[in-house]
């Protein structure tokens, strides 16, 4: 088995910050994925560095969705227009 590590669409590869360079930026600027997820993954670069196991695919939330749910398939999801699932 291997991680994935899903991004914005049409993000894939890109907004990742070295591990060293965290305190430093805004990891909330809306590129590649979101702020602590850019945390998970600069931890996952460093680890990688010395053990291969901690290898990821790099991948595009809606094609990571297509793949997980088939058309027809029921989904809860919360609609922040009308404050419910």
């Amino acid at each position: 088995q291997k991680l994935k590590v899903v991004f914005f669409p049409g993000h894939v590869g890109c907004g990742k910050v070295p591990w060293r360079m965290l305190p430093k930026v805004n990891l909330w600027d809306g590129i590649g994925c979101g702020g602590s997820q850019k945390g998970e993954i600069a931890k996952l670069d460093e680890m990688r560095r010395t053990d291969r196991r901690w290898d990821y695919d790099e991948v595009d939330v809606t094609e990571f969705l297509a793949e997980q749910f088939k058309p027809g398939d029921i989904v809860d999801a919360f609609d922040l227009d009308q404050n419910s699932f």
